[in-house]
């Protein structure tokens, strides 16, 4: 049975249609700005959001009961023609302003309070009672839309469901770290629990300072997931709400907090996949520890993050970050950047002139791998004390070179060092080498 409040506003709003569609048609539409969300605000304190490119005409306002007593609520009349319009009024028992929207194909919504939104896109209409009660009818059929409810409108036939539910958002980790001098800086993802009709997601990236947050950007998946990309050191929040297919947006997710570090390496230092490469008198600067936590190796106890980090006793060091109040953690392992040099001098009963003295050297990190090629050494060689040029030849780690003929009648020394970009010596070999014996006399 229809209630008497019903009766009353599918009374008061089934003869104005006509006059609504003329007073619209008499007044020139209003498009939204193409990149930018239009606000418009309505006499009796109601306010209309437009999406980019909408369109809608305001006809005139006109007087519905919407309660079951005999007060009437003017009702400010908005025609949609295409897009979406948001609409947020007062919530109240006795309404005392109200919206009617009209939209394609004879499809009616009053918003009588909260939060409405009405999406048109061709034959297909979209009714969101997001918060507070809505009416909405197909033709001069009237039904009452709940809050958390939405009506789709399709070629005039209707059917409810619920507003999406909110999902729970995560991120690939609480504490990330950036390298300022490294092509290896961290990626951040987020995630959200799929939601039953959800079209796509819509992941929020805020910045969180002084117990404020500031929205930054939106960034949309069809996925339940999305890279977040390299952020600046400081502290953030993300949030996601899934997307039907009308662009209907569900319920937003709690914020999960994130925090990004930023380290500074000193000279000399090197990211790679084992960690951080530095001497052991180095430090790492860190900026953006504000809400940070630091532990070191397998220690249970944590303390405020320093602004620099380094080896402990110039041996292999696993640091832990984690945010303040939080049990997931980050590990970095530093280790000492020492640079090894296996030195060979050859051949080993070798005699000048006759035979060609060569030099290898392989070059290691202090586990004994390969160090990449960029890494840096330089390779002396004495004949005595005699420095001499060689025609290095380097592949990947290896390095080799064949060592000139000394002068005089020998014997001779020939010393190999080999140093790191700091000057420190890294390997050294020698070979002692004899002169040819004189040629016997027949």
């Amino acid at each position: 049975m229809m209630s008497r409040g019903l009766l009353a506003v599918v009374l008061a709003l089934s003869c104005p249609a006509e006059a609504l569609a003329s007073a619209s048609d008499s007044t020139s539409a209003t498009k939204a700005p193409s990149s930018e969300l239009q606000v418009r605000r309505l006499p009796g304190g109601a306010v209309l959001r437009l999406a980019p490119g909408a369109r809608i005409t305001l006809g005139r306002p006109m007087k519905v009961q919407l309660g079951s007593g005999p007060e009437q609520t003017l009702a400010q009349s908005v025609k949609l023609l295409s897009g979406r319009v948001e609409i947020d009024l007062p919530l109240s028992k006795n309404p005392t302003t109200a919206v009617l929207v009209q939209g394609p194909g004879r499809i009616s919504a009053v918003a009588k309070g909260g939060h409405s939104v009405v999406i048109a896109a061709g034959n297909h209409v979209t009714v969101a009672a997001i918060s507070g009660e809505m009416l909405a009818a197909s033709g001069d059929r009237w039904r009452t839309l709940a809050s958390g409810i939405v009506r789709d409108f399709e070629n005039g036939a209707g059917s409810d469901h619920a507003v999406l539910p909110a999902p729970q958002a995560s991120v690939s980790a609480p504490v990330a770290l950036s390298v300022a001098q490294s092509e290896k800086k961290s990626l951040l993802d987020a995630a959200a629990t799929p939601i039953a009709r959800a079209a796509s997601y819509e992941f929020g990236l805020w910045k969180m300072a002084a117990g404020e947050r500031h929205l930054l950007k939106r960034l949309s998946s069809r996925s339940a997931s999305v890279q977040l990309g390299h952020l600046a050191p400081g502290s953030y929040g993300i949030s996601a709400h899934a997307t039907e297919a009308s662009g209907l947006e569900g319920a937003e997710s709690q914020m999960v907090p994130v925090r990004v570090v930023s380290a500074q390496l000193p000279d000399g230092a090197k990211l790679t996949d084992d960690g951080i490469f530095l001497a052991p008198s180095q430090r790492i600067h860190l900026v953006g520890t504000e809400g940070v936590e630091v532990s070191y190796g397998k220690a249970p106890q944590f303390v405020p993050a320093p602004n620099s980090i380094g080896l402990i006793r110039g041996e292999r060091t696993t640091v832990r970050l984690r945010a303040r109040g939080s049990k997931d953690e980050l590990s970095l392992t530093l280790a000492p950047r020492t640079l090894r040099a296996e030195i060979q001098v050859g051949p080993a009963r070798a005699r000048w002139p006759h035979d060609r003295v060569a030099v290898s050297v392989r070059l290691t990190d202090s586990t004994g791998r390969p160090v990449a090629d960029d890494v840096k050494a330089k390779a002396s060689v004495f004949v005595n004390v005699t420095p001499v040029q060689i025609e290095w030849k380097r592949d990947h780690n290896l390095l080799s070179g064949v060592v000139p003929r000394g002068a005089g009648a020998g014997p001779w020394v020939v010393r190999v060092e080999v140093s790191d970009d700091t000057g420190s010596v890294v390997g050294h070999n020698f070979l002692e080498i004899a002169p040819e014996p004189p040629a016997r006399k027949e």
